[in-house]
């Protein structure tokens, strides 16, 4: 016979309308001592998600599927130290309701202006906010064993993160998890109807990629368990999937089974934790069935439709008016990429290879390498701690040049002059330093403007050339971070000058976010037709020969790891 949980409603009246009276008596004896309970999930999903055993539960998608219920109901029901977040602390207010009102009679003390009660049974529920820097500071070294977030795509990836570190507990046998309830990443929008483009969402598509990232190469089935751990790489933090639990490598990834206990305390390893996904919809909602609910949801224009009422994580939000670059147009290019065929990459030359560098701190060194017919390579990232002088960076660029491509790097803060010292005065290589900030006095082809820099030229130039109608037909690594860097930034008129947002300004609204994996993209591209101008000069070829330079001299005699 089917699990009574794993019916839904509907079916579960079936079954008890089927029943004779006898049978009715013995179930009804049965689940005496669950009725008592302040909360029981509804059969479905609720119900899924309530006894799932992952470590992250990513649950929800639709509007009205019982996201927020859920939480309430672990907190009152299963869990003895319980911390709900929600981004701003005037959003708790609905939730808290609700939680004063399943625990009516069963409290012990409440108190609405901290959002914090006690049962009599002794479980602490409390409610916090992350919507100021520093906020998540607040619960530094505060063990809860349920940590929730209600409308997860609204919150800072990194005040997550930290206010994750402290989910423990000392209570033999108690549960951990935490619980990201939510509809997928929807825009905002002004008083003046103007879209918001926050991109804090963003994060949620990289830590439950395989069931949401409709790139990512090897799906899972809503509910289906999979194991990961997080490593911060400088500014970023980075889910590394592995094959099961247990412990391993926190660089490599490669399993560590001979791990010891003073291992894991040391953080010599890292141990994986348990994540899945599963979708809740209204039609799930056994309390919302004839109210109107669903009518009203299906009235919204697209694409909030397809988010509200089916909870479709990979539906992407309309273009802000001033993003510089289309969202579908990043996209196309993606999947040009993945279309081309192997075995004639291989045979393509490197023209540029451009690196936005970082030297310590936490922001990254990026090199894109620019290929024949407009084809990008992987992107390779490093964390500034892994090239923190001129030597390193020169060294990486070296094992990474190949066919005596053009060499450039982005001399915005002053951190590429010791790289390209450093590659003439030990490689014999001259090295293109391109200044963001200057300005060379050029005007948009398609505009009567005038860039207000050269970081304003690059990023416009490159919306052209994506341009389907263009002439090109440019080639992208496929991956959320790129396509969610390439479409942030947003353009300006001020006067007859056309302008671009800039790094600082960015970080501030997406909440510390970079956009220097897209910026390394962008620049290799403003040397493109430099060095085939420079792969078609013969005379250049020639002094690159009799400097030493010469491709099958490089490959006989010269080991660019050497020095690395």
């Amino acid at each position: 016979m089917t699990a009574l949980e794993s019916l839904t409603l509907d079916e579960v009246e079936a079954y008890i309308a089927g029943l004779s009276e006898a049978q009715r008596a013995q179930l009804a004896a049965g689940t005496k001592r669950k009725l008592v309970e302040a909360w029981l999930p509804q059969p479905g999903p609720q119900s899924e998600a309530f006894y799932c055993e992952a470590d992250e539960l990513l649950y929800g998608g639709a509007a009205g599927g019982g996201k927020s219920d859920l939480i309430a109901g672990l907190a009152v029901t299963a869990h003895r130290r319980s911390l709900v977040f929600r981004a701003q602390a005037t959003d708790l207010r609905s939730l808290w309701d609700r939680l004063v009102e399943i625990t009516e009679g069963r409290r012990r003390s409440k108190n609405d202006v901290q959002r914090s009660m006690t049962l009599v049974d002794g479980r602490v529920i409390e409610g916090g906010h992350l919507d100021t820097p520093g906020s998540e500071r607040a619960w530094m070294g505060r063990p809860h064993d349920l940590i929730a977030f209600d409308e997860a795509a609204q919150l800072s990836e990194f005040r997550v993160n930290f206010v994750l570190q402290w989910l423990r507990s000392t209570e033999k046998g108690q549960r951990k998890r935490a619980v990201f309830a939510t509809n997928p990443p929807i825009p905002e929008f002004d008083d003046a109807g103007q879209m918001i483009d926050t991109g804090l969402g963003d994060w949620l598509v990289r830590w439950f990629a395989p069931w949401i990232d409709d790139l990512f190469p090897d799906p899972a089935e809503p509910g289906e368990i999979r194991w990961c751990f997080m490593r911060a790489d400088g500014n970023r933090l980075v889910t590394v999937w592995v094959a099961g639990p247990g412990c391993y490598d926190p660089q490599t990834g490669e399993p560590r089974p001979d791990a010891t206990a003073e291992d894991i305390d040391k953080g010599r390893v890292a141990v994986a934790r348990s994540r899945t996904f599963i979708r809740s919809l209204l039609s799930d909602n056994a309390f919302l069935k004839g109210t109107g609910y669903a009518e009203r949801l299906s009235g919204t224009p697209e694409p909030l439709k397809s988010m509200l009422l089916n909870g479709d994580f990979t539906v992407r939000g309309e273009d802000h008016p001033q993003q510089i670059i289309p969202t579908q147009w990043v996209l196309e290019a993606q999947e040009r990429w993945k279309q081309r065929d192997e075995a004639e990459v291989l045979k393509l030359r490197q023209l540029v290879l451009y690196g936005d560098i970082a030297q310590g701190g936490v922001d990254h060194t990026v090199l894109a390498s620019l290929c024949e017919t407009d084809y990008y390579d992987e992107l390779l990232t490093k964390p500034g701690r892994d090239t923190p002088n001129g030597a390193s960076v020169a060294a990486l660029l070296m094992r990474e040049r190949l066919d005596l491509s053009l060499v450039a790097l982005d001399a915005t803060g002053g951190w590429a002059g010791g790289a390209a010292t450093a590659l003439e005065e030990r490689y014999g290589i001259e090295v293109e330093l391109h200044a963001v900030s200057k300005t060379d006095g050029s005007y948009a082809p398609d505009m009567p403007y005038r860039y207000g820099n050269l970081r304003a030229k690059m990023w416009w130039e490159f919306r052209l050339a994506l341009d389907p109608k263009s002439e090109f037909r440019i080639c992208l690594p496929p991956g959320t971070r790129l396509l969610s860097q390439l479409t942030t930034p947003h353009w300006l008129v001020k006067g007859k000058i056309l302008y671009v947002e800039g790094k600082d300004d960015i970080r501030k609204r997406l909440a510390g976010a970079s956009t220097d994996e897209a910026d390394a993209v962008l620049g290799a591209w403003q040397y493109r037709e430099q060095a085939i101008r420079r792969r078609a000069d013969p005379q250049a070829d020639f002094i690159d020969r009799i400097n030493g330079r010469d491709p099958q001299r490089q490959t006989e005699e010269y080991d660019p790891r050497a020095d690395w």
